[in-house]
C-alpha cells in the first residue's frame, strides 16, 4: 500500500481522514503545522498527498514544484463550514486533483483508491472477455487488435470500471469518479454512458446492471 501525506491544520478533520485511510489499509502521515512540512515528509516515500485548498496560497506550491513532491499527485480538499477561498480550487499542481465542493469522506476515500488505481495500473494492460484489451497508459481500447474510439469521458468511465472489478458501483459514486463537480449529479448521464460503452466494446455480458444500484464489471 502507498503512504499518503495529509496537510491539514484543522486537528478533527485531519483525524477523520486518518481514520479513513485506516480502514483502507493506507500508510499516511499527518502535518498540522506546515512550517514542518519537508522536516516530517522529505525522506517518506510518499505515493499521494491530500491538502487543505486554502493552504495552496502558501509557499507549499512552489516546494512541490521545485521538485520534492513534484510527481505526486495531489487532492486538494475543503474543510468543513469553511468558504472555499476564491480561485483555489482551480490551482494546479503535476497531476493534481480537485475534490468536490460537497465534500465527504468517502467521496474522498473513493478518490484516494481510484488515484492509486491509477498508478498501479498505469503500465498494465487490461483483458475483458477474449477480445477487448485495454492499455491504461496508452489510454488505448482495442477489439481483435483493431483501435475502437473512445470520448474523454467513455475513457474515464471504462478505466473506473477496469480498476474496481467485480464491484458493485453506484451511479452516485460513478458520477462522481468520472464527472466529480463539472456538472450536477444525473443517473442518466451515467446510463447513457454505460449504454455506449457496452455498444461500442460489445460488452453487454461483462459490464452488468446492479439492480435498483448501478454496475459493476465482470473480469
Amino acid at each position: 500500500m502507498g503512504k499518503v501525506l495529509i496537510i491539514e491544520e484543522d486537528i478533527q478533520f485531519i483525524n477523520e481522514i486518518a481514520l479513513g485511510l485506516r480502514e483502507l489499509g493506507y500508510e499516511y502521515i499527518k502535518v498540522t503545522n506546515v512550517n514542518r512540512l519537508l522536516e516530517v515528509a522529505l525522506n517518506a516515500d510518499i505515493e499521494l498527498i491530500i491538502m487543505d485548498v486554502k493552504l495552496s496560497y502558501n509557499n507549499l506550491i512552489s516546494d512541490m514544484n521545485n521538485g520534492t513532491f513534484s510527481n505526486v499527485p495531489v487532492v486538494f480538499v475543503k474543510s468543513p463550514d469553511k468558504e472555499q477561498e476564491n480561485g483555489a480550487n482551480k490551482v494546479t499542481l503535476g497531476h493534481t486533483i480537485d475534490n468536490d465542493r460537497n465534500f465527504e469522506i468517502e467521496n474522498l476515500m473513493a478518490r484516494v483508491q481510484v488515484t492509486f488505481g491509477k498508478r498501479k495500473s498505469s503500465q498494465r494492460n487490461f483483458q475483458i472477455g477474449k477480445n477487448v484489451n485495454v492499455d491504461l497508459k496508452k489510454q488505448l481500447v482495442q477489439i481483435d487488435g483493431t483501435e475502437v474510439e473512445l470520448t474523454r469521458k467513455e475513457f474515464d468511465l471504462l478505466e473506473v470500471l477496469v480498476i474496481n472489478p467485480n464491484v458493485n458501483m453506484s451511479r452516485e459514486k460513478i458520477h462522481e469518479l468520472v464527472w466529480g463537480d463539472e456538472c450536477s449529479s444525473d443517473s442518466r448521464t451515467v446510463d447513457v454512458h454505460i449504454r455506449k460503452l457496452r455498444k461500442k466494446l460489445h460488452l453487454e455480458d461483462y459490464i452488468i446492471t446492479v439492480y435498483k444500484m448501478g454496475y459493476k464489471l465482470e473480469m
